[in-house]
């Protein structure tokens, strides 16, 4: 194999030649310089990009490459572990973007040569020169993509054969795929180019607004690069699903023989994929070895087989008494189960009418101290009412009794007017008259305010009978209530006491029913069990023609790994 370094140096040569002349071309479409300065122009970028592919690139290359040369050259000459393998794999893995970085470092320099030529020796505006650095470093990326391309493609031809010689199957597991993912290829040679396509575009239409035909021309070359970029990136993604297609269709066609391995560099995540379908070939390989192992087991083991048969059989007439034996006894334990249920039916019923019947007691007793206490209400508010009208009585006596002042005043005022009228003429008759009426009148309101004394002494010697009935009527009310309430926390006891007897019926109910339900599965169970072991006893009749298919089926399974396995090299697999 020829040396690395030169390999590499050869490779971008003939393409950092052909990038740098387009992309310099390209970018003296951004600039207007005048026609005399042109030739200068030319003859100094001819002597820069001289100077950088003859001088530059080859030290720059030496310096990147000259690690991996070596490492290269030990693993050409020398027999290698699969920890240098490894080792090897990676760098050259990350080798590329080293790669692609020089060159752009290397365009991007050279273009801020010539910027420099421009402002010191031609006398260009130091705009114009600035615009052509911006413009530089851009279109500097597409050479970048050109050196990534190639520096990926020398580097997967050695990384297939560095993975088919084997290496760290764990760091395999651990990171998948040592290159670049889908995604950032799409970003490389997609997404960025088009950022820096639309970029440039826009820059020519910023400096260059009035030339619609260069600005057509500008965005017709972009668009033929991103074209040629898209067809690149999927060139590169079908190339991977060919391979992985035929790998597939191999497979599914039932032509595991012939399902040859990918090679693979493990550089992306369908190059990882091309790792796992190796892998499932191998495992194809690997169980129909396995498969021609365990034939030949099954036709030692299928003698085995009808022996234990035998002993089988006569084991299992054994097993069929004694379990005939043990249902008889849990058909008799069913049953006394069953009985136990009944039993309990009544008690949980029994359990059931007392709750009942306590609860309607209880509720009765509640209603009874609602009633108790509304009649202690009413006695209170009776009484309350009668001493309010007791009240009211005195306060009508004390009426009555200034009524009675009233009349005795009165009738003193009737009686000094009859003096007075018999002292006076007889002219005055009328006046002697009135006085004797208001006399009269006095008299019977005395009468009339003496009976209503009378009555009213009456109605208080009533009121405070009434009123002391009343307290000894409260009194007893409020031992009727006592009496009611420690009865209600009787009750109260003796329904807690019923609810949970209730409960605790239930509960045995419930556990006699899942210890019936149990010993009904217990039973079914031995009897399956029985019928099982009568199917053993017929089924080891069946054994010995069995033994007999088993036999061929192994020299079948042994005929078709046989011919798989000697399609495969011995180690192949398990390089993969």
């Amino acid at each position: 194999m020829q040396n690395f370094e030169k390999t590499v140096l050869k490779k971008n040569l003939v393409i950092n030649f052909v990038a740098s002349i387009i992309i310099f071309f390209y970018d003296m479409t951004f600039i207007h310089l005048p026609i005399e300065k042109l030739l200068q122009t030319y003859i100094s970028a001819a002597s820069i990009i001289g100077i950088g592919l003859c001088i530059f690139s080859p030290i720059l290359n030496k310096l990147v490459t000259f690690s991996l040369s070596n490492k290269l050259l030990y693993w050409q000459t020398q027999e290698t572990t699969e920890k240098q393998r490894t080792d090897l794999f990676m760098q050259l893995t990350n080798f590329p973007y080293v790669k692609a970085t020089e060159i752009y470092c290397m365009f991007t320099f050279c273009t801020g040569m010539l910027v420099l030529c421009f402002i010191l020796f031609m006398n260009v505006e130091i705009k114009e020169s600035l615009i052509f650095l911006l413009i530089g470093c851009v279109t500097s990326y597409f050479a970048y993509i050109a050196a990534f391309y190639s520096s990926q493609n020398i580097c997967s031809k050695i990384t297939k054969d560095v993975v088919s010689q084997g290496i760290s199957q764990q760091r395999i597991i651990l990171k998948h795929l040592f290159g670049i993912s889908l995604t950032h290829l799409f970003v490389i040679y997609i997404i960025l180019p088009i950022i820096c396509i639309f970029t440039l575009i826009f820059l020519f239409c910023i400096f260059n607004p009035n030339h619609l035909l260069q600005i057509t021309i500008i965005s017709i070359i972009n668009c033929a690069v991103l074209i040629l970029l898209i067809t690149v990136f999927f060139k590169k993604i079908h190339r991977y699903a060919t391979d992985m297609k035929a790998s597939m269709l191999r497979i599914t066609s039932h032509d595991i023989a012939n399902a040859a391995f990918i090679p693979t560099d493990l550089s992306s995540e369908l190059a990882y994929t091309q790792f796992l379908i190796n892998h499932v070939i191998s495992l194809f390989h690997t169980m129909l070895q396995k498969n021609n192992n365990i034939s030949c087991e099954i036709n030692t083991s299928s003698l085995e087989l009808s022996s234990i048969a035998q002993q089988t059989n006569a084991t299992a007439q054994t097993q069929s008494d004694s379990i005939a034996a043990v249902v008889k006894s849990m058909e008799a334990t069913k049953e006394l189960s069953n009985t136990i249920s009944l039993k309990s039916d009544e008690v949980v019923h029994v359990a059931e009418k007392t709750v009942t019947d306590i609860d309607n007691n209880v509720e009765q007793i509640h209603a009874n101290l609602s009633i108790m206490k509304d009649i202690i209400t009413f006695n209170k508010m009776t009484i309350i009412g009668i001493q309010n009208l007791y009240n009211k009585i005195l306060s009508v006596k004390d009426i009555i009794n200034l009524i009675d002042t009233v009349a005795d005043q009165t009738k003193i005022i009737a009686f000094n007017a009859e003096i007075e009228a018999g002292n006076i003429q007889n002219d005055i008759e009328d006046f002697y008259n009135v006085s004797k009426e208001i006399r009269q009148l006095a008299n019977s309101t005395m009468t009339m305010t003496k009976q209503i004394k009378e009555q009213i002494e009456d109605i208080l010697t009533a009121s405070d009978v009434l009123i002391t009935t009343g307290h000894s009527c409260m009194e007893k009310i409020q031992e009727g209530d006592d009496l009611s309430a420690q009865l209600e926390k009787r009750f109260t006891t003796i329904q807690t006491s019923a609810q949970r007897t209730l409960v605790n019926a239930k509960q045995i109910k419930q556990h006699i029913i899942e210890q019936t339900t149990s010993f009904a599965q217990i039973l079914k169970t031995l009897e399956q069990i029985h019928n099982s072991i009568v199917s053993i006893n017929n089924g080891t009749l069946e054994i010995s023609d069995s033994v007999l298919k088993m036999q061929q089926y192994s020299e079948k399974i042994q005929t078709i790994s046989t011919g798989v396995i000697t399609t495969q090299s011995p180690n192949e697999g398990d390089k993969q």
